[in-house]
């Protein structure tokens, strides 16, 4: 039977599942990625996985159950880091309010560390940190607020301090 959300461990990517004991350096070079692509499928920060896993399916199982899977991996592992950021923050204005809640939160985890726990896109996160500074903060990163069990008022007061921010 095909790995499936039901039949796979919670914290088991379904990426890492299909490489098996493979080194990463190998299973990148025979998907034709880097390495480092790999390591961030493998780590849930990419918001889909590579379509070039597609031969490497096992027979039986779909591409569209097996991106279920990574969603599913991705919504576990958030809700797993909650409180990688602190609930209690206290904007001054005089930063980007995302580096001021890092700053804030307990372990001052670095913007990497962020984005590995909460299943984000690096760059996606970089740009909206150092500019230009969009409108709002990224979808990907309030959604993966929400699944990570931040409060409604949490994420609503970041995006507002966020836009007095900018418009400052």
């Amino acid at each position: 039977m095909p790995p499936t959300k039901a039949t796979l461990p919670t914290f088991d990517n379904p990426v890492v599942a299909l490489r098996g004991s493979t080194l990463q350096r190998t299973f990148a070079f025979r998907l034709g990625i880097s390495r480092m692509a790999l390591l961030r499928m493998e780590q849930g920060c990419l918001p889909e996985p590579s379509t070039k896993l597609k031969p490497f399916l096992p027979d039986g199982l779909s591409w569209a159950a097996f991106v279920e899977d990574y969603r599913a991996y991705q919504e576990a592992k958030r809700i797993a880091n909650y409180g990688v950021l602190t609930d209690d923050i206290d904007f001054s204005g005089y930063h980007h309010p995302l580096e001021e809640w890092i700053d804030q939160s307990a372990d001052q985890p670095s913007l990497t560390s962020v984005c590995v726990a909460l299943c984000l896109h690096l760059p996606i996160m970089h740009r909206f940190l150092n500019g230009p500074y969009p409108a709002l903060p990224p979808e990907s990163f309030l959604e993966a607020l929400k699944q990570s069990g931040y409060t409604t008022p949490v994420v609503v007061d970041f995006v507002m301090t966020y836009a007095e921010w900018r418009n400052g």
